[in-house]
């Protein structure tokens, strides 16, 4: 899967917005809102075999079947799928090697074998000689991530907290020092078979969407229901909610809804509900993709068209939305060229604007057209595109003019945007210099080649895109210097994502660039998303970490989600007390499927409250504390300086097991005792090396991608399982 995090809202003169709501919504989740990859170790979520919930039901082979009446086949059950069991091999246990005099120099302890990375390695025997290497053990059990009660939880592939146990008070938490952190990856589903869905669908009907009246948070499985089924007390701000006649069910003797199994809401930690008619001002838009294609010469000369146009061709069967899906494509050079794909024309139409100051529509109706009526149109030009440019040497590149007039094109429905780079923008009103000074890496003006030079791109990203629904992916293949630092805000603030392929050359990197664009046109993906993240009384979000963009409080807009996007939110203390014995953090997730379905993805953690600080040690999830502390790292070093990020990282790890130490004389807990060697691998990666061997380039490109990487992404990307010698 794919590999930034922007700083918090829009620092640098973005004007305020006058409403918190995207265009596109009558108001975020219906309603308004009060402000308040073998893995590496430990990463892998709960143990294997991670149970159903008690009372629930579990997930036959396949996945759930949606509601009656949508058109899929009925039957199967509804509840998460136990993870496949993963088994480690644990460097840790190999015997050292053997040092030893003479022949016994080519003795490697470590040499993999089929007893350590438990592989078959079928005859013929090995045609090499490892020496004398000391068999390892069979499996390994890395330290198994904290496991709260599994009942109405959501699974951790969805949404995970960096402990397992919530401190009672402001104070144990400053002791703690450590980030609480929770991680959400809303469209992170399994594979199912066709025609079900990996997480249970609710459709409420006529009562409507059960939510609270004052915190808007959906009922869930950790909800009350008192007064015999005619209320129900909510488990973020403690409101009392009257229930809706139709939604109505009487209480058994344990104070239980008698239809609670049967309710997918109440057991079940992740849900998809359906969302009524208003959720939404208009009707849900087709999935749209607009191709902006970079023709110059040095584009055809490392065979980047060549790649793009074979792979967007071979990627058009599988592209998201069926027969309501649209697509477009721009290419440029000194100029724009359009292309007119009606289907009734018997051949593609080019249309050339040369005016790069103030770029127009040719044919405004006519540039994005559906694929499945123009479907000859739109292969035809795709073998043509090479063949048409094969003999430029035009090395200009006009990149923001035709951003602007791609995102022009888009503007009416939304969608994805894919850029194609492979020179330095140099022509348009914003063009971009060569800037890097090696003098700079590596001291502490290093940070201004981390941050844009110029903020149109930024305003771009801003102003039209997120506000417009448009998410915007740039693949760059430029040969030198291609200022990413400026280039970036574009995927930051629009929840795209940023592939860098320096000095690209189709016969080495070719077979990269497809699988990556392949993965960015064929995942699942939803349109027009918000997302809102709630905690319980006494607790509050304190800081978003991933790419996107804060509107008003806590609102990320995002104009697409796909699979691969995940985030990570801090909370902290509101209140030096809690009172409560369990904290509920919910994520809701409002979005379109790609089939033109409004959905709202909601999902639940009930986490206990422990006055002892040991529990909060002995529950810590380090890949998720990790994860928190890299972004956290980044977001410093643009801030101020390289050092400060690396130093803060260092601090953190540093004073959490010193108060461990003063605080319990008891051994760290064996899951804590990862956290030296992720912090250790993070200092080391290129993101926060220090040095002049990571240009800025490669380090903003890293930076962006860190911003949408999952939990286990993030411990691979840290702690590799596989390095690349060339």
């Amino acid at each position: 899967p794919p590999m930034g995090a922007p700083p918090i809202g829009a620092p640098g003169g973005y004007p305020p917005q006058q409403s918190a709501v995207p265009p596109g919504f009558a108001d975020p989740e219906g309603g308004g809102f009060d402000q308040q990859a073998a893995a590496p170790p430990g990463v892998g979520g709960p143990p294997a075999g991670f149970p159903p919930a008690p009372g629930g039901r579990g997930m036959p082979p396949g996945g759930y079947p949606p509601p009656p009446g949508s058109g899929f086949p009925p039957g199967a059950s509804q509840a998460p799928a136990p993870p496949a069991s993963v088994q480690f091999f644990n460097p840790a246990a190999v015997a050292p090697r053997k040092g030893a005099a003479g022949g016994a120099a080519g003795q490697a302890g470590g040499a993999p074998t089929e007893g350590m990375a438990n592989m078959s390695m079928r005859t013929p025997a090995p045609a090499f000689n490892l020496g004398d290497v000391p068999e390892g053990p069979k499996v390994w059990n890395p330290p198994a991530a904290p496991c709260l009660d599994t009942e109405g939880q959501t699974h951790p592939r969805y949404m995970q907290c960096s402990v397992g146990s919530i401190p009672n008070s402001a104070s144990l938490a400053q002791k703690f020092s450590l980030p609480m952190s929770v991680s959400v990856h809303p469209l992170n589903d399994p594979e199912v078979q066709e025609g079900f869905t990996a997480v249970p669908v609710v459709n409420f009907g006529n009562c409507g969407v059960i939510r609270c009246r004052r915190c808007r948070t959906y009922v869930n499985p950790f909800v009350a229901f008192i007064d015999g089924g005619r209320r129900w007390r909510c488990n973020v701000c403690g409101l009392l909610n009257d229930v809706p006649s139709d939604y109505y069910c009487s209480l058994d003797a344990s104070g239980r809804r008698r239809d609670h199994a049967e309710r997918f809401e109440l057991n079940s930690g992740t849900v998809e509900i359906v969302a009524p008619a208003d959720y939404m001002v208009r009707p849900p838009q087709a999935p749209s993709f607009v191709f902006c294609i970079d023709v110059s010469a040095r584009s055809v000369q490392s065979g980047m068209l060549h790649c793009v146009c074979q792979t967007i061709r071979n990627a058009l069967p599988k592209l998201p939305g069926g027969e309501r899906t649209q697509i477009g494509f721009v290419t440029f050079d000194s100029s724009l060229h359009f292309y007119c794909l009606k289907s009734s024309l018997s051949e593609p139409q080019m249309l050339c604007v040369a005016d790069l100051d103030e770029p127009f529509l040719p044919l405004p109706s006519e540039l994005v057209v559906n694929l499945q009526e123009s479907r000859h149109l739109v292969e035809a030009l795709l073998d043509k595109l090479p063949t048409m440019f094969a003999g430029s040497l035009n090395p200009d590149s006009a990149l923001f003019p035709a951003l602007q007039a791609a995102s022009a094109m888009m503007q009416h429905v939304g969608g994805k945007l894919l850029l194609f780079q492979a020179v330095l923008p140099t022509l348009g009103r914003q063009t971009v210099r060569p800037r890097e000074d090696t003098k700079m890496i590596g001291t502490d003006q290093e940070s201004k080649l981390l941050n844009p030079a110029s903020d149109a791109f930024k305003a771009h990203a801003l102003e039209i895109c997120s506000k417009n629904q448009i998410s915007v992916d740039v693949f760059c293949c430029c040969e030198h210097y291609a200022d990413l630092a400026t280039i970036s805000p574009l995927c930051k603030y629009t929840n795209g994502q940023l592939w860098y392929f320096p000095n690209f050359e189709a016969s080495r990197d070719g077979d990269t660039l497809q699988a990556d664009l392949t993965r960015a046109l064929t995942r699942p993906i939803g349109f027009e998303a918000v997302m809102r993240v709630r905690a319980s009384k006494g607790m509050k979000i304190s800081a978003f970490h991933g790419n996107y963009y804060l509107r008003g409080a806590d609102l990320l807009a995002l104009p697409t989600c796909d699979a691969d996007k995940a985030f990570v939110c801090d909370i902290v203390h509101e209140e030096q007390t809690l009172t409560g014995s369990h904290v509920c953090i919910q994520c809701a997730l409002l979005y379109t499927t790609s089939d033109g379905e409004r959905r709202i993805r909601v999902h639940n953690l009930n986490i206990p409250v422990t006055q002892n600080l040991p529990d909060v040690f002995a529950t810590v999830d380090v890949p998720v504390t990790v994860s928190s502390l890299v972004r956290s790292a980044i977001e410093q070093a643009l801030a101020t300086k390289l050092m400060d990020a690396r130093s803060k990282i260092q601090s953190a790890c540093v004073t959490a097991l010193k108060n461990h130490r003063i605080m319990n004389n008891s051994p760290l807990p064996d899951q804590i005792k990862l956290l030296p060697l992720y912090v250790l691998s993070a200092l080391k990666c290129p993101v926060l090396r220090d040095g002049v061997e990571v240009r800025s380039d490669e380090r903003v490109a890293l930076m962006t991608q860190l911003g949408s990487f999952s939990v286990a992404t993030t411990c691979v990307f840290l702690y590799p399982s596989m390095f690349a010698l060339h």
